[in-house]
Formats: structure tokens, sequence, C-alpha cells
């Protein structure tokens, strides 16, 4: 069980790793870390799910052990994680879980946990703590005796609420706030839910804007919207029917991924770019936050715009901390997730949707002219690697072979040279090594890829 404990959430395969007993566990262990925390006899705990088979029986064995520690618990039923968010701060909670695996295949699954006035309970940050908790839980008989005197709370009411109708008032107010909310009827939109919980927000947002849409929810037992296999519906969509571009999003709906008209898929990164000039033009000197794996662009565009970027570790709990530090405007990953100030620095994938909506219809120009004088460099996704061996032996040796480039070990090792760079990096979600390279073009690419990839199996 110990390996669930990821950097920044519980994660793993249900029902080996992640299952009802574990849940149940995990459910009385962040209750006691709550009254801890908070100091509250009877905390109010939100509760949300992915639309995963597992998140329900998750969520009913969850319920039981925040029942069974004198917990009040909130349902908001299926949701997408940044209605999470919003639900957690307007039901003034102690706590919050949202069951979900994000991007991670069908069999996986997890939790996401926060805690009032200490944030995301995370590597650092709690993890440890509850983790431990959940180890010293009572086992055999005296686990049987607590069993057998919680069978009371097992169907104790569970408050349920339909947070959707007041999450899209927030959206609508935070638009009008970053002047965005005048969206023109005129696009066709081609959407991707990937059987995933967006659908629970963009649809009633589409609606009420009036946008012509195609919606699939193709099922690949797979959220990941980079995937190519997923995105494959979307694209023939986008093309046949003549639509002005199209959306994707991974389970828990808070990521978004756009193709342009012509089917292609854009780099987040480039999206990122173009989402922060809005910024720099509205509000000059704007602060952008961004992982270290997007592309030189990001940075570049933020600066010769007047901007400031602000490079961060990978992983939304950490780009939201650095974010709300350094009081950015705006901030994104090379992942799709993007983190608004208004919104206390959580994702809105609905609205990135109105912010692009707002650009395309401000410039005058499809999505791929847009993204054209930004596409200066070649940067292929991020590639796993199923590396067994410790991960200061591997850096270690790639250094000795890359030398005359700037190191750095903000998050894995980084080396960058004039006209390329590389970042190897362990996977915190995933039991692997992730390696993303950017060079001038896709042949220095697949040089530099080869000579890494030599390195690295030899050892």
């Amino acid at each position: 069980m110990s390996d669930i404990f990821r950097a920044y959430d519980i994660r793993g395969k249900y029902p080996g790793e992640i299952n009802k007993k574990a849940a149940c566990l995990i459910g009385q262990a962040f209750v006691d870390f709550l009254k801890e925390k908070t100091k509250a006899k009877r905390p109010l705990i939100v509760v949300g799910r992915d639309k995963r088979a597992s998140s329900t029986p998750l969520f009913k064995s969850l319920a039981r052990g925040l029942k069974s520690q004198k917990a009040k618990v909130i349902s908001i039923g299926e949701v997408p994680t940044d209605a999470f968010y919003f639900a957690f701060k307007y039901f003034k909670a102690g706590g919050g879980i949202m069951i979900t695996a994000s991007h991670n295949p069908s069999k996986w699954n997890g939790f996401k946990m926060i805690v009032k006035s200490h944030g995301f309970v995370c590597q650092g940050q709690g993890m440890e703590k509850l983790k431990s908790k959940i180890r010293k839980a009572p086992t055999g008989s005296r686990q049987r005796r607590q069993q057998k005197s919680e069978t009371h709370i097992k169907d104790a009411k569970i408050e349920s609420k339909n947070i959707i109708p007041s999450y899209l008032n927030h959206i609508l107010k935070m638009a009008k706030k970053l002047e965005i909310q005048g969206v023109p009827k005129l696009f066709k939109i081609g959407v991707e839910f990937l059987g995933g919980v967006a659908f629970k927000v963009i649809k009633p947002l589409v609606k009420k804007f009036s946008l012509k849409t195609v919606c699939l929810n193709s099922s690949t037992h797979s959220f990941d919207p980079l995937l190519p296999k997923n995105l494959r519906e979307l694209s023939k969509v986008i093309r046949n029917k003549k639509l002005d571009f199209g959306i994707a999003f991974d389970g828990d709906g808070d990521r978004i991924i756009f193709l342009d008209e012509k089917g292609k898929l854009v780099d987040p990164s480039s999206i990122l770019a173009l989402l922060s000039l809005y910024f720099m033009e509205e509000w000059p000197h704007s602060k952008i936050v961004y992982n270290l794996v997007c592309s030189k662009v990001v940075r570049e565009e933020i600066k010769s715009h007047g901007g400031v970027p602000i490079r961060t570790r990978v992983g939304h709990v950490f780009i939201k901390k650095i974010a709300e530090k350094k009081k950015a405007a705006f901030g994104g990953e090379h992942s799709g997730h993007y983190f608004w100030k208004e919104n206390g620095y959580s994702e809105c994938s609905a609205l990135v949707l109105l912010l692009m909506l707002k650009i395309l219809s401000d410039k005058k120009k499809r999505l791929s002219e847009l993204i054209e004088p930004l596409k200066r460099y070649f940067k292929g996704g991020e590639i796993n690697l199923p590396l067994h061996q410790d991960a200061e032996k591997i850096y270690k040796k790639i250094t000795s072979h890359f030398k005359g480039g700037k190191i750095d070990y903000l998050d894995g090792l980084t080396i960058e040279f004039k006209d390329w760079w590389f970042n190897l990096r362990e996977s915190q979600t995933e039991p692997l090594f992730k390696l993303t390279i950017e060079a001038k073009n896709k042949r220095a690419f697949l040089e530099k890829k080869k000579a890494i990839f030599s390195i690295l199996f030899s050892l």
C-alpha cells in the first residue's frame, strides 16, 4: 500500500492497490489529520468524484471512513476537479477529497486532498503523516471489532449538493472581470470528453452562449487527451465538418487540449504562450508561471512582450504555490493545465475556452495562423522510460556525457545548450522516468534523442 502515496496525491491501480478497504482507512486517517489541523470536532468535508467505474464504490467506502470519525460529509457527485475546488470554498469546508486518477488509464484511481488554511496534502505537506496514520490503523481482531462497531454508520446520511449551477455563475463572473464574457456565436467547435466529467460544465456553458458544437465521448479506457489515439475521432470530425477548432479533456476535466481547424494537435506550450499574450496586452508586466518542461517559446514570448516569466517544477501543487507567492496573473503547464489568479490559482478549463474564443474573435485569425509564429522549435512529447536504476546514478552518467551546458536540478535533471535542451525526471504519478527534448528542428531532435537513449540504455 506504500506505493500509492505520490508526490501530490494518492494514486494506484484498482482493486490491487486502491480498493474499498484502503478508501475507508484513508477516510479515517484524513479526518484525524483534519482535526489536528483545524481543531474542529466534527469537520465538514466535501467529496467529489470522476466517472470511472471504481469511483462510486470507492466513494461509498471513503464516506464510511469519514463518517466513522464523526465528520460531516457533502457529496457533490460526479464533477470536474475545478468544480470540486470551487465547492470546497463555496461550502466553507474544512477539508475536501476528489476521487480521481486524472489522465491515468481506467484501471487506476486515487484521491486528491485539500485542507483549509493548509493547502494540498502532498509530499512535505502532510502526506507522510497521513501515510503514518494509515499504517497505524487497527489490524487483525482489533480491526474486526472496529469494523463491527462501525456498521451502524454504513448507511449514515450524506448530504448531496449540485454545485454546477453555482460554479457556472462563478465562471461567468470571472469572465466578466477578465473582460472575456462577450463570446461570438459564429464559431463551430468539436469537443472530445473521453468518457470524463468535463461535460458537466462545458455542455451547459456552450448552451448558454449558443455555440455550435459537435460533442464526442470516445471510450478508449484512457483519459489522456495528449495520446494520438484519443484524438483521432475529434481530428476527423474537425476536418469533415469544417469546424473552427477542437478541444479535448482528461478524465477529471482540469486539462484542456486544442486542435486547430486542420485537426492538428496544438502544443500546449504554444497555447500557454498565446493566452499569456492576452494578459500582457491587457495588464502590462504581468507575471506568468510555467513549468520547466514547457517550450522555450513560452519564456521568450513573455519576456519579449514585457512580462515576467517564472519557472517552476512540474505538478499542479507546486505551480499553484509559486503562483500564489509571486502573485502571478496566470500560469500553465505543458500538459494543458492552466491556472487563474481569479480562481485562487486553480484550473478552470471553461475559462480557457472563453479566453480562446475572445482571442480568435479579436485577432480575426484562425488558430493555426496565430500559432504558426510560435512554432520556432521542435519539441517532442514526453517520452516515458521504464528505467529501474537509481536517479542520482542516471543523472551523474548523463552529465558526464553532456558537458558545456547549463545544468540545474529544479525537477530532475535539466541541461540547456544554445540550440537545444532536455529534462529527465522521475514521474510523480507513475513508476517511470519522463524525458523531454527540444531542439531547433526535427532532425536535431532525433539526433539528440538517439544520443540520450544510447546513454540511458547502456546503464
